[in-house]
């Protein structure tokens, strides 16, 4: 989204969702913005997902990984984090292994200093939508987000990914993140849209329509990442090379498109949709693109 919408238009979506909702924003800093997001969050979720520091923070503690990791049970119905159950929350914190959190603590503060070195403006949108990191041990689950813990991403990454495996998780997760924002200002979908496939930019298969909205314009963010700063990864371990991605964004888009995508997306949905495509017909999220 920081490629298809800019740090300055998400901050301002933030801006607008928390003075719509009766909060008043000190200042207009990313500091002041950061605060406010925070009051708002506490208002429509739980209000553990929300901190009062100013860049993310990564949870040490048992139990709140326990907790959070329940947010993502009814996130199952599109076997998007495949099936967390109550058992499944509970076997994740037994099997707890403090070394492991630690792991992925260093790797997630590594790969959020080479996202502000590459593109300051990119880690900027990343701390202020993202509060809390947290890593919960579920076999064959990478971890993800959930739109009922907005500013949560929770961690179970492989040993053998590499700082730009992590920076790109993180961009991926952040993209997520800032999508249910957006669609919570401006609303993606119409009547409909839910109840109807196409084929994922990622996954190559069939799934709701919203989801392969948001995996294209998560392909497209990646691809824009890499295009950007980050350059053509070696030996990717999270996502596909850029040739293999690039035709999943575009057999995405071209499975979008054999839609009537204009009565089941609203306007909104309709201009990410047209930026993402933008984006793939222009090379600009491409490496070695114009």
């Amino acid at each position: 989204m920081y490629s298809l919408a800019g740090l300055e238009s998400l901050s301002n979506t933030l801006h607008q969702l928390v003075s719509r909702s009766g909060l008043e924003v000190a200042g207009q800093s990313l500091a002041d913005r950061k605060f406010a997001y925070n009051r708002w969050l506490a208002m429509i979720q739980d209000p553990i997902a929300s901190i009062v520091s100013s860049r993310p923070q990564f949870v040490l503690d048992p139990s709140l990984e326990g907790r959070l990791l329940a947010a993502f049970m009814e996130d199952s119905a599109d076997q998007q984090l495949g099936q967390i159950t109550t058992t499944v929350v509970e076997e994740a914190v037994k099997r707890r292994c403090e070394r492991e959190v630690y792991r992925q603590l260093e790797s997630a503060s590594a790969a959020r200093a080479m996202l502000h070195d590459v593109e300051p403006d990119w880690g900027s949108l990343f701390d202020l939508i993202v509060n809390m990191l947290f890593c919960a041990a579920v076999p064959r689950n990478r971890g993800g987000s959930s739109a009922r813990a907005v500013g949560v991403v929770w961690m179970n990454l492989p040993i053998e990914c590499q700082t730009e495996d992590v920076v790109e998780f993180l961009v991926h997760e952040m993209t997520h993140h800032a999508i249910f924002l957006d669609g919570l200002h401006y609303g993606h979908y119409l009547p409909g849209a839910a109840k109807t496939t196409a084929k994922s930019a990622i996954r190559g298969v069939a799934r709701p329509l919203p989801c392969v909205l948001d995996s294209l314009l998560v392909g497209a963010e990646i691809l824009s990442l890499r295009s950007r700063c980050l350059g053509e990864p070696q030996d990717p371990v999270l996502h596909p090379p850029t040739d293999v991605l690039v035709d999943g964004c575009v057999d995405a888009a071209i499975s979008l498109l054999e839609l009537p995508v204009e009565t089941l997306l609203t306007p909104r949905g309709l201009e990410l949709f047209e930026r993402a495509v933008w984006l793939l017909r222009t090379g600009k999220g491409v490496v070695g693109g114009v």
